[in-house]
């Protein structure tokens, strides 16, 4: 039996790092600190009983995989290197360069959900922060169209609302969470404030915020928590 104690969930955003594994012969037979979306995956994993390498279909020895994966890349017209989502950064870094070395395109497996959402940082850029930043300086936590309690599990004790930070030092009584949503999902119950808006309606709910905040400009908006000054 193997403890392992520094193991990092990667099944969704949140990366918690402080799981606890128990390995016995080869496979994770125990999950310690993990939400329930993350105890599955860790314990549907397992070391895959295959060659580590085969061609067309035939184990082969790897030396012979490479050579005949680098004859594919090289006499390829327009190569696409696609996925990479169940690889670890070392691996993405070099499949990245190769493809740029043969001239080929990488397309990741955003390319699939949020391809839309990175075109446009690209064209217009996006304000973002890291989940650190937002654990030690938000005291005003918008939801807007997505339901954490059930996607990410952890998001509200590791990052967001229940966490203490260097500016707010209280935790969750120091934050006001706001969920914007079409219905009411489960992270409704632990919002200070929902705001339901129509299918659809996203844009006009944004553009009505944004005329009812340049209104009061030059006044503070958002109360005493969380106050800020509006400028255009």
């Amino acid at each position: 039996m193997k403890r392992v104690t520094d193991a990092t969930c990667a099944f969704c955003g949140c990366v918690c790092d402080d799981i606890h594994l128990v390995v016995r012969e080869n496979h994770i037979a125990e999950v310690e600190n993990a939400c329930e979306l993350g105890e599955t995956w860790f314990l549907a994993s397992h070391t895959e009983d295959r060659a580590a390498c085969t061609i067309r279909g035939c184990p082969a020895p790897v030396e012979h995989g490479i050579d005949q994966a680098a004859r594919i890349l090289t006499d390829a017209r327009y190569p696409v290197v696609y996925g990479l989502g169940g690889t670890t950064c070392e691996a993405q870094c070099k499949a990245t360069a190769i493809a740029d070395w043969i001239g080929g395109t990488v397309d990741t497996t955003t390319g699939d959900c949020l391809g839309p959402a990175r075109m446009a940082f690209q064209s217009v850029g996006a304000v973002t922060a890291t989940l650190g930043e937002v654990r030690h300086r938000a005291d005003l936590v918008i939801y807007w169209g997505c339901n954490p309690a059930e996607s990410h599990p952890r998001h509200f004790a590791r990052h967001t609302l229940t966490p203490q930070g260097l500016f707010v030092k209280r935790g969750r009584r120091d934050r006001t969470c706001v969920v914007i949503d079409v219905r009411r999902t489960r992270s409704v119950g632990d919002a200070d404030i929902y705001v339901p808006i129509k299918p659809g309606k996203d844009f006009e709910a944004l553009w009505t915020l944004r005329v009812a905040m340049s209104s009061r400009k030059g006044a503070r908006a958002g109360g005493e928590k969380g106050a800020t000054w509006v400028q255009e």
